[in-house]
């Protein structure tokens, strides 16, 4: 069994200027408040807890969790938000077209206990799609709120963390709303986009979430290519970036 490589904490600042720090303290959550020449608390503006390990061709990041506040880079963070969601995708080729399912899942049951953390997952759906006319990672994310707002995830008074494992360079820029999250869709403002990676499934609440999901997606995709003639075809798609599509319902386990 390999032996699991050292992590190191990672905090990310952006005080939305330039800041002078003077002061730095850890909180009994774990979390640092940082103090600026008048010796106050600093707003940090879009920050970032994550964590990370050595490797040869560069750090490796394993999750990384959008944070904003006095107070910055503890895993309680996670206890503000109403909902969240992991999304995960899969894809293979199939009889000379490509196919992609998206999984979907939530977290629920989130407690801290000191440095120990618990939780359970909800496996929630899943979209398959084939010949996806744009990347198939974003058009999961943007049909995992498409479904959300369905479901009251999206309202202003409530707010939903999305846990994705691609794209962590530009995860920033789609929190502040400089980049969208596909075509010109940007993200909504009671939703923020944190990164988990599935190799690294007891680092954080989140990866293990992002495990779950990977899981489904694959068990999803591997019935689909192996059952296809039971199945039948997908329902041929309309205005929508893919060719067809089916969304598969996941029974309680």
């Amino acid at each position: 069994m390999n032996e699991k490589k050292p992590r190191q904490s990672r905090v990310g600042l952006d005080f939305n200027g330039e800041t002078t720090i003077t002061g730095i303290q850890q909180n009994e959550d774990g979390s640092l408040t940082f103090f600026g020449i008048d010796g106050k608390p600093l707003q940090v503006h879009a920050g970032f807890t994550g964590m990370s390990y050595d490797r040869v061709k560069g750090p490796k990041v394993t999750f990384q969790i959008p944070e904003q506040g006095e107070a910055i880079g503890s895993l309680t963070t996670l206890t503000q938000y109403s909902h969240i969601i992991g999304v995960d995708t899969n894809y293979c080729e199939y009889q000379g077209e490509k196919i992609c399912v998206t999984a979907i899942a939530k977290l629920r049951d989130l407690k801290f206990e000191g440095p120990r953390w618990s939780c359970a997952v909800d496996a929630l759906w899943a979209l398959e799609f084939w010949e996806p006319k744009k990347d198939p990672e974003r058009i999961g994310w943007r049909y995992a709120l498409a479904k959300g707002e369905e479901l009251g995830w999206l309202h202003e008074e409530r707010t939903t963390l999305l846990v994705v494992d691609a794209y962590l360079d530009d995860l920033h820029k789609i929190n502040q709303r400089k980049s969208p999250l596909i075509d010109d869709f940007l993200l909504p403002n009671s939703v923020s986009i944190a990164y988990a990676s599935a190799d690294c499934a007891t680092d954080s609440p989140l990866n293990g979430l992002i495990v779950n999901c990977n899981r489904l997606a694959r068990e999803v995709l591997n019935h689909v290519t192996g059952s296809s003639p039971v199945l039948g075809p997908p329902t041929a798609a309309e205005r929508a970036p893919f060719r067809a599509y089916r969304y598969w319902e996941f029974e309680s386990r």
